[in-house]
């Protein structure tokens, strides 16, 4: 973008007025969020945020450096496309505990209490809840969060993070892979499976990924990709577990 100019161009039509403000919508590591916010006098920017990705991208790292530095944030993935308003039943008996909100609402809660936040965006397939959602936003003010609410987040994420069935954090240090195994897709899709309940989506999703991608019983043992892990992850045995679960 800087070789070829663009910011230049964001100048040239700013000052002639076709625009009012200049953003960026993110979707990359913490790393180069740093490096493109600090790169140019941005008006706002959008990153992936909910109560459970706070360490996920930007994360709440990105938004206090945003916040740092001035620039308001548009919040995207709220509910992480739907899946915190329909979480595990032991998630939902803890919200009953102290609070009449759906646990859509209370996922909303969490990024529109931030006081560098002007706007949470939400999908919406139905009226009743755009209605749910027009209420929870209408109560919610900045800095609002409770001590039931911050307890309620932190349990949320320990239990999120129990159903883990490895703890791959997808940042494709083991790729490519020497057969060219797509190891992070195989992985995401064995956690999704008890993350989020989601057993028949996530079989469905490996049978189509096996139409293109390479199949873990491809895999040589070459060992390369366990010898580079962050997470210090069995790979080549996950791998087979994996497989034998989603196939």
């Amino acid at each position: 973008m800087v070789d070829l100019g663009v910011f230049d161009f964001l100048n040239d039509i700013k000052e002639k007025g076709l625009v009012k403000n200049i953003g960026f919508s993110f979707h990359d590591e913490y790393s180069a969020f740093e490096e493109i916010i600090k790169s140019y006098p941005w008006d706002f920017c959008q990153i992936q945020l909910n109560y459970l990705d706070i360490n996920y991208q930007a994360g709440m790292k990105g938004y206090n450096l945003a916040k740092d530095m001035g620039i308001p944030m548009v919040i995207m993935e709220p509910v992480k496309g739907g899946r915190l308003a329909n979480p595990p039943e032991e998630i939902k008996n803890s919200l009953k505990e102290f609070t009449d909100l759906s646990p859509a609402q209370e996922a909303l809660k969490f990024p529109l209490s931030l006081d560098n936040v002007m706007v949470v965006l939400s999908g919406m397939n139905d009226i009743d809840q755009v209605r749910e959602n027009l209420e929870i936003a209408s109560e919610v003010s900045y800095n609002s969060l409770t001590k039931e609410d911050e307890s309620f987040y932190e349990n949320a994420r320990k239990i999120y993070k129990s159903r883990e069935q490895i703890g791959c954090t997808a940042c494709e240090y083991c790729l490519p892979c020497t057969v060219e195994i797509n190891i992070p897709k195989v992985f995401g899709l064995w956690n999704k499976a008890y993350l989020y309940d989601e057993e028949e989506k996530s079989k469905t999703d490996y049978q189509e990924y096996l139409k293109d991608g390479v199949s873990p019983t491809e895999c040589i043992e070459c060992g390369k990709c366990e010898g580079i892990c962050p997470q210090n992850l069995e790979i080549i045995e996950d791998l087979k577990e994996a497989n034998e679960y989603l196939a």
